[in-house]
């Protein structure tokens, strides 16, 4: 493709429109021979540091936000932009084609249920044969098979184009997305025409991103933006919020007139609610009262949090012209989330249970509702994220010892930040609170087996804030480390 034809719609300060390419980058080790080279100064490298390596392995052209002198040439086009994340976005969607026009696009997006919501709906557009493909926090999906575990929860421009092109090829007829707040603000998602959107909730999270909650939310609203903005050709399009959250109001106001809205929770004026919630060990029970009748719903999730993220996947589905037998079907299928408050059994008489929780209003919704449960005593494993927003780690010890019989304060993916500050904010707060029943054990897995060998007939251990994840990240990268496989372990040794 013609330089000129892949910049039709990015403000490139004139792009040689005679030079061809085959291909995109934004990694020079990728780079391919007549690639256009896109160097991006991230947080922990900068691209223009590695423009020599990407000429050498034979890249066409290169695009830029800085003066690079010394390296243009007629031959080798030097393209500077003002804004390097959206030219990327915009370029790569040509590149491809506009992949989102070829599929029905849904993006989810809030600060907690995300994954679980995505997976719901993709257990009801699977049934109702619509082939999806799912981007999201735990890997990437193309009809039900993994094509690669997930880089981040809503990646790049460059991959996640390459998803939706690769679903559209695919035979996939629809798109479900998480749609983080980070990819919105760096416009990774510009481009994409999406028919649906979904609003889970908003809480604490990313300020170490986002300086203020109001800027974090301005981030999230812009997915809304996008679904009612004038250039998106789609037809029908749908937005389902949450109708009990504090910022739905400000979401509807965005919306534009075209836009079907549709409320879920738990008060009464919601569209879709849930009422009569039995949570069980084994899943949750509701009815759902929905603008065509009232139904019965047995989740196999466990949490009565999840009644609201199966009202979302129901919602969102019906909106979308799937019938309610098959949107409630789909939503009863599914067994399990991985590492969403997923059981680990190897026969002990007392439950352990890994979850993704890392934020208070998580840690504290799941702990009050194992609190709801016959038990003795809760043991809670958690941590806070090194080089990540500090003023969440005091609310999480808060959240973990308040709802707990003890809590174990260990690493959870501290990257290069010291243990003793992390912990020293957690313990800060946890002094504030008037709270000491913790102990800090900085090694992961110590604190596991120490927390399940603590456990006793009937009692529930937490093991919070990695869920799905397989490594731990630590000052010098990532190691194998998985909660699931050490509970499983520890359980094991005490046999």
């Amino acid at each position: 493709m013609k330089l000129k034809e892949i910049f039709s719609g990015a403000d490139s300060g004139g792009a040689p429109g005679g030079v061809e390419v085959s291909g995109l980058a934004v990694d020079s080790r990728l780079v391919k021979p007549g690639d256009l080279f896109f160097a991006i100064a991230g947080a922990h490298t900068d691209g223009h540091l590695y423009i020599a390596d990407a000429i050498a392995r034979g890249a066409r052209a290169v695009v830029t936000e800085r003066d690079c002198e010394g390296y243009g040439s007629e031959r080798l086009p030097f393209i500077k932009v003002k804004d390097i994340h959206a030219s990327l976005a915009v370029c790569v969607n040509a590149f491809y084609n506009c992949p989102s026009a070829r599929l029905e696009m849904v993006g989810v997006t809030g600060t907690n249920g995300k994954t679980t919501t995505s997976y719901l709906m993709e257990s009801v557009w699977s049934l109702a044969g619509r082939r999806p493909g799912v981007i999201g926090t735990i890997n990437y999906r193309i009809n039900g098979e993994t094509v690669s575990g997930s880089v981040n929860t809503t990646p790049h421009a460059l991959l996640l184009q390459q998803l939706l092109n690769s679903m559209a090829e695919g035979g996939s007829q629809s798109a479900l997305m998480e749609v983080s707040s980070h990819s919105l603000a760096l416009k990774r998602v510009d481009g994409i025409l999406f028919d649906a959107a979904v609003f889970t909730n908003l809480t604490r999270d990313h300020l170490d991103f986002h300086s203020t909650p109001d800027e974090y939310f301005l981030a999230k609203r812009k997915l809304f933006e996008m679904l009612s903005s004038r250039e998106n050709p789609k037809k029908n399009r749908l937005a389902v919020l949450n109708g009990d959250d504090a910022r739905c109001a400000q979401i509807r106001q965005t919306l534009s007139r075209d836009v079907k809205v549709y409320t879920c929770g738990l008060g009464e004026k919601n569209d879709f609610r849930a009422e009569n919630i039995v949570p069980r060990l084994e899943g949750v029970d509701f009815t759902l009262v929905a603008p065509e009748g009232k139904f019965d719903v047995s989740l196999k999730l466990w949490g009565p949090y999840n009644a609201r993220n199966a009202l979302s996947a129901v919602a969102c589905a019906r909106g979308r012209g799937i019938a309610m037998e098959t949107a409630l079907e789909g939503v009863c299928a599914l067994e399990r989330v991985p590492g969403r408050m997923e059981a680990v059994r190897e026969g002990q008489d007392f439950h352990v249970f890994v979850d993704f929780a890392h934020t208070d209003s998580a840690l504290g919704e799941v702990l009050t509702a194992l609190s709801g449960f016959p038990h003795d005593r809760i043991y809670t494993v958690f941590g806070c994220g090194g080089e990540r927003d500090r003023g969440k780690r005091g609310p999480m010890g808060t959240a973990a010892c308040s709802k707990s019989a003890h809590a174990f304060i260990t690493a959870d993916n501290p990257r290069r930040e010291p243990l003793e500050r992390i912990f020293g904010d957690i313990e800060s707060g946890l002094a504030a609170a008037g709270l000491s029943n913790y102990t800090v054990i900085p090694d992961r897995k110590e604190a596991v087996f120490r927390a399940i060998a603590s456990a006793r007939k009937g009692d529930i251990v937490l093991l919070a804030g990695k869920g799905h994840e397989t490594v731990q990240i630590l000052h010098d990268g990532p190691v194998s480390y998985s909660d699931y496989e050490t509970a499983r372990q520890a359980l094991k040794a005490l046999k």
